[in-house]
């Protein structure tokens, strides 16, 4: 049994949509999320080296919460940390000595939970 150039090129087409062109979009995809992901890297080191910067402040050098998070007047106003700037925000949210979960991952975080990600 003998096949035409039109049967073989048919053969072949078939193969390159079946196969080819899903292995082309998933690499295509691969390559887009590891682009992503190294975004995401660079920038998470970035802030952290930001946050240990704050840190490494003296106390009364370090930028507010508020100044930081853009906190409108309004806010500003009804809040603890901006009655009282001269005490560190973490300590006034404080509950039973532990702190708020929105506070560990704050811009402004207390020198005692500060950690270095490790980025490979």
């Amino acid at each position: 049994m003998e096949f035409s150039n039109i049967e073989i090129a048919a053969i072949v087409l078939g193969f390159l949509i079946r196969l080819g062109i899903p292995i082309a979009l998933t690499s295509l995809l691969a390559l887009f999320l590891k682009w992503l992901d190294k975004r995401w890297q660079a920038e998470a080191q970035a802030d952290a080296v930001e946050s240990a910067e704050r840190v490494l402040l003296p106390l009364e050098q370090r930028p507010h919460c508020w100044e930081i998070h853009n906190c409108p007047p309004s806010l500003r106003n009804k809040c603890q940390a901006f009655a009282q700037p001269e005490t560190p925000c973490w300590e006034l949210f404080k509950t039973n000595e532990q702190l708020k979960p929105a506070c560990k991952n704050c811009k402004v975080p207390p020198p005692e939970i500060i950690e270095m990600p490790v980025f490979v």
